[in-house]
Formats: structure tokens, C-alpha cells, sequence
């Protein structure tokens, strides 16, 4: 339910836009908008702007990309501010099938981002949160930004990630949720897109136990659906479902009895964030 809110309110911020903003607007770039007084981070997808917290990129000559940038319709920030960025942690690297998100994931490898005229920083070697740099707005409240990324010596092929978030230098502008960008050195696109997927499915997508009927919602449907299967399961072994086809081993104790009942139940008054 959040996704598809978070979808329809950029979808209506773009429509707003004067044809000319949204014909500026760069493909590939991270999106810069401001929704309830907090920094959002989207992409363009075909006509719409949608939500979207990471992006995929590669490495040309000498480890280098200045992809993606950041750009914004007009007049989003104030054009005498800043905006900026913020290192949350050590850059990591794809191990086939995982960022271990932990010690065991940094590499010997540190990107170096850089800006002339505005600053040059280093991801750390640990996972310390690091402060990046402000770029100035335009005039008339626009900002198109590209930063270089390079990988730093011994820059193996693989695949890596960095993980920011994005700050205006107006107080009263909550500064972004965390994003994520996924470089690619010398490795197949298709490995990249993979991490990419990771990074979607277990760092931005937030689990919902309860909605066990799986349409991004926990309403009344999972109710019925789970209380179905517990109905012809209960005192069963599993894997058991009844006509509704949900699991009834809530728990996944491989048996269902009264406790698949009261943790659902649980599960179900906390509902989806």
C-alpha cells in the first residue's frame, strides 16, 4: 500500500509539471522532488516519475562514471541553498549473490567522489557515517549535477555498492532516506541487475508477515484467507493450506496448531508499515 501511495503522489507531482520542466528533466538520473517536507528520490519511467531508491550504473575507462547525476523539475529547492550528500557506510561488494552488509562485504576497494570547485570525499574503510559535500541550486531553484565516482586501486572487476542519502541546506527540508547505487567493473550487466534486485528485495522492500495473500496489503482478505487454511489445517503437520492456498504454518515450526493462530493474529493487529 505505501508503494502504490508513494507511486500515485509522484505520478501527480509530474503531471503538475509545466511541459517544458518535465521535458528536462534526465532519464537515468535520480529525481530529485520534495514531498511532505522531505527529500524523495525517484526515476522517470516513460512519462511518469515513480519512487525508486536504487540505481544501476558501470564503470568506463580508468573506473570511472559520472552516472547517474541528480536532477529536479524547477523550482523545487530554494535558489540561494545547497544540496548535498552524505556517505552512510563502507562501500561493499557483491559476493554472487549477496552485499553481506557487514565486515565481511568491504572491500580493499574505496570510491573516490569527487566535484570540482565543490569537494572530494572517500567512502570509508569501515562502516562510519561519512559527510559529503553541497553543491549549489540554480538561480531559478534547478539542480543538474553530475559527480564522479571512481574506484580506487586495486580496482577489481565486480561489482560494488555505495549507499547515501541526499540534504538541502534548508533547515526546515528533511534530508532523504537512504539510496543505494550499484557499480558494475568488468562483470556482466545481467550480474549487475541481479544485485540490483538484491538490493530492492532486501534492503528497501519492508517485510509484512500478515499479508499472507501477498497483494502488498494487510486488510481483511488475509484474515479470511489465513483463517481458511488454519480452519483445515489446525492439529496438521505441514506444508498444509486450505482452499485459499495460504500456508497455515505461520510460525514455520512445520506444525500447525494454535500458535500459527495467535502469531498471525499479532502479526495481523500490527499490520504493514
Amino acid at each position: 500500500m505505501q508503494h502504490a501511495r508513494t507511486r500515485l503522489i509522484a505520478a501527480s507531482f509530474l503531471a503538475s509539471l509545466a511541459p517544458l520542466a518535465h521535458a528536462q528533466l534526465h532519464d537515468g538520473d535520480i529525481i530529485l522532488a520534495i514531498d511532505g517536507g522531505r527529500i524523495t528520490t525517484n526515476a522517470i519511467d516513460g512519462s511518469t516519475l515513480v519512487s525508486s531508491r536504487v540505481w544501476g550504473t558501470s564503470f568506463g575507462s580508468f573506473d570511472f562514471t559520472d552516472s547517474p547525476g541528480f536532477d529536479t523539475p524547477a523550482v523545487t529547492f530554494p535558489g540561494t541553498s545547497q544540496v548535498g550528500f552524505n556517505v552512510l557506510r563502507a562501500l561493499q561488494r557483491w559476493n554472487g549473490s549477496a552485499f553481506p552488509m557487514d565486515a565481511s562485504g568491504i572491500p580493499p576497494e574505496r570510491l573516490r567522489i569527487r566535484k570540482t570547485g565543490f569537494g572530494d570525499v572517500f567512502t570509508p574503510t569501515t562502516d562510519t557515517f561519512t559527510p559529503g559535500f553541497g553543491i549549489s541550486v540554480s538561480s531559478g531553484g534547478e539542480f543538474h549535477q553530475h559527480v564522479g565516482f571512481t574506484l580506487q586501486s586495486p580496482n577489481g572487476a565486480g561489482i560494488y555498492l555505495l549507499e547515501l542519502e541526499i540534504w538541502s541546506s534548508i533547515a526546515s527540508i528533511e534530508t532523504s532516506e537512504p539510496l543505494w547505487i550499484v557499480f558494475n567493473n568488468d562483470l556482466a550487466l545481467s550480474e549487475r541487475d541481479e544485485a540490483v534486485q538484491w538490493v530492492i528485495d532486501n534492503l528497501i522492500t519492508t517485510p509484512c508477515p500478515s499479508d499472507v495473500n501477498g497483494d502488498t496489503d494487510s486488510d481483511i482478505l488475509d484474515f479470511l484467507d489465513f483463517i481458511d487454511s488454519f480452519g483445515s489445517c489446525e492439529n496438521l503437520p505441514a506444508p498444509c493450506a486450505g482452499s485459499s492456498g495460504i500456508d497455515a504454518d505461520f510460525n514455520g515450526d512445520t506444525f500447525v496448531d494454535i500458535l500459527d493462530f495467535l502469531d498471525f493474529f499479532d502479526a495481523f493487529g500490527t499490520g504493514c508499515p
